[in-house]
């Protein structure tokens, strides 16, 4: 097999367009066509770069043979017997043609540390109006660290926000296991109006333990209450008694106790501390 007719097979196995090959080497379209044909030799240069975006070494490509060990479609050397199989990863990318505001409409690139751009963007980092990745950053986002108007993930920022950490911005809803916005809904939860199962803090508060500015509800001992309008770092709570509001740290730190499991006391004492809201 000629150089030109493994370039041309590792293209397609890719679905990758000889456009798309010339711009990601830097060459014309004519130029890959020369390749493809045998028509021309690719510069050292070039040889590199294809031996990247194939996942193969210049040896294979230059080399008349049909078979090379060094993985040509980025396979796995096959095992000696009595040993335990090899496994590699292949990297893989697909950009279509067409574009929008100068966007590719699909930008795929599978591999460590690949990145992606596109309207729908997948990759290791991914950017798009659709992103998904490890880390992602779009309209609508998804990923271990994601970042949109709509964003999901282990840790989460966006006007709507999922994850077990996340927090929603501007008028934004927050739902995840600690969760800040607007509206928050969590096992945790602080915003203007917080629900949570166990600790919420804000001006509206829903929660086993909810501390409020203006109307707590859902206190499985006692609905607490800011004593103090303004917001100093601490919080001080209070609870309304003869329709006086009055201090009620005692109470606070017994329905903590009380209602919150001994292996998040941490994080409850944390919520209910800090005037979060």
């Amino acid at each position: 097999m000629t150089t030109g007719q493994k370039i041309a097979r590792l293209r397609r196995e890719r679905g990758i367009t000889q456009g798309a090959l010339a711009e990601e080497a830097g060459v014309t379209r004519q130029a890959v066509s020369k390749w493809e044909s045998d028509a021309a030799l690719p510069d050292a240069d070039k040889l590199v770069r294809l031996s990247e975006l194939f996942g193969c070494t210049v040896d294979y490509l230059l080399k008349s043979r049909e078979e090379d060990p060094a993985a040509p479609a980025g396979q796995a050397e096959q095992p000696r017997a009595g040993e335990p199989p090899v496994f590699s990863f292949r990297a893989y990318e697909y950009k279509s043609r067409r574009t929008l505001f100068g966007l590719p409409l699909v930008h795929i690139n599978i591999g460590i540390g690949s990145s992606a751009k596109g309207i729908l963007a997948v990759g290791f980092k991914a950017r798009g109006v659709l992103s998904f990745g490890i880390f992602s950053a779009g309209g609508i986002s998804f990923g271990v660290l994601s970042a949109g108007l709509v964003s999901a993930g282990a840790a989460s920022l966006g006007i709507v926000a999922l994850g077990a950490l996340s927090l929603g911005i501007f008028l934004a809803v927050a739902v995840g296991f600690l969760a800040y916005g607007a509206v928050a809904v969590g096992f945790f939860s602080a915003g203007a109006l917080a629900i949570a199962r166990y600790v919420a803090v804000g001006d509206y508060a829903f929660a086993a333990v909810p501390v409020a500015r203006t109307y707590a509800s859902g206190g499985e001992l006692y609905n607490f209450y800011f004593l103090y309008t303004a917001a100093p770092p601490a919080a001080q709570a209070g609870v309304y008694e003869g329709g006086q509001l009055v201090p009620a740290q005692q109470q606070l730190s017994e329905a903590l106790g009380s209602c919150v499991p001994r292996f998040l006391q941490g994080i409850a004492r944390m919520f209910s501390s800090y005037r979060l809201y």
